[in-house]
């Protein structure tokens, strides 16, 4: 074959990889490794709620350790205009997480919860403390002087998770494909786990979609002793 002949041939071989590539593209991009969706948050008379955001979503993977183990961070969760900031947040198991108080008054941040029972004690402006979660689980998150202050902090030994944005969508950018376990969590009103197979070769696999429902913008507690709150707070 003369070399002109060897050119053609290359030629055309080259082209067929680059047009199958394309096609297989087509199918299966690079993009296609993201997991993501919609939760719709509905108020208990069955009315949308004007929020879906800050609805906490997270994958386990069955039968086997995520692909990619979760990295503890460092976080932090600010006494800010008798609030916390940010009110929700996911945070991988062995996360250290500060608590500074931005007020001039004293702020005095507890849990109760399983997850990781704490008492950070009374501290003023400029103050703050941290606290290491070790464990996973929903750790809510209260003042023992202010009843309405509360966050959440949703500690998982997954790295796939996400928060909803306003509209109730979220974007898990890469997840293998393979059996899961789905968390779905709303911090007023409660949550759903769901098994799940995620497949490359099923776009639809990649995308989920439910609801929950929201049930109380306060929730009832009282004070790290149990008691009932002064009512001028």
């Amino acid at each position: 074959m003369s070399q002109s002949g060897f050119v053609r041939v290359g030629f055309l071989l080259s082209s067929l990889v680059a047009l199958a590539t394309s096609s297989w593209a087509g199918v299966n991009p690079a993009a296609g490794s993201a997991f993501s969706g919609r939760i719709s948050v509905e108020q208990a008379v069955g009315k949308p709620a004007k929020d879906s955001g800050m609805v906490v979503v997270y994958l386990n993977p069955l039968g086997s350790k995520p692909a990619k183990p979760p990295v503890a961070g460092k976080f932090s969760v600010a006494s800010r205009a008798k609030i916390y900031v940010p009110e929700v947040q996911i945070i991988p198991v062995g996360s250290e997480v500060d608590f500074p108080n931005d007020d001039s008054i004293l702020h005095n941040t507890f849990s109760l919860s399983k997850a990781k029972p704490f008492d950070l004690g009374l501290y003023g402006k400029g103050g703050t403390k941290s606290v290491t979660f070790d464990r996973p689980g929903i750790v809510r998150l209260y003042c023992n002087i202010h009843q309405k202050m509360q966050a959440f902090l949703a500690v998982v030994e997954t790295p796939y998770f996400a928060l909803t944005d306003s509209s109730g969508e979220f974007t898990i950018p890469e997840l293998p494909a393979g059996e899961y376990e789905i968390g779905v969590w709303h911090r007023y009103g409660g949550g759903f786990d769901k098994k799940l197979t995620v497949s490359n070769a099923d776009p639809a696999s990649r995308r989920f979609e439910a609801k929950v429902v929201e049930e109380g913008r306060l929730i009832q507690h009282g004070n790290k002793f149990g008691q009932e709150y002064p009512d001028k707070y």
